[in-house]
């Protein structure tokens, strides 16, 4: 189970989940945004465009460089997708990702 703590106003509350999305083929198609992605991410963000639940982008896209694929998503998208949230096949290790975060299992 991932945990984390959220604020949104004055309001903090734990999160005991997390989400994972799978890039290609579901927020994009190619160089393409997917209709209703930037909707979509917007339910999850806060009005400064950080995330309210655990998020992870993860890409099998071997020649994608994290730091370029998390500029082109926060561009695309309109909020803050950290290089760090990218897991790509031969990125870093998925655990240290999540301590990275503070995120527990």
């Amino acid at each position: 189970m991932l945990q984390t703590s959220a604020s949104v106003g004055s309001n903090t509350h734990t999160v005991e989940f997390g989400l994972f999305f799978d890039i290609d083929g579901v927020v994009t198609r190619g160089r393409t945004l997917l209709p209703h992605s930037k909707s979509a991410f917007r339910l999850l963000t806060d009005d400064s465009g950080h995330f309210l639940v655990p998020s992870i982008f993860v890409t099998n896209a071997g020649n994608t460089v994290r730091q370029s694929k998390a500029k082109q998503l926060s561009d695309w998208l309109g909020i803050q997708v950290l290089n760090t949230l990218i897991l790509v096949h031969n990125s870093i290790n998925f655990l240290d990702t999540l301590m990275l975060h503070n995120y527990r299992l």
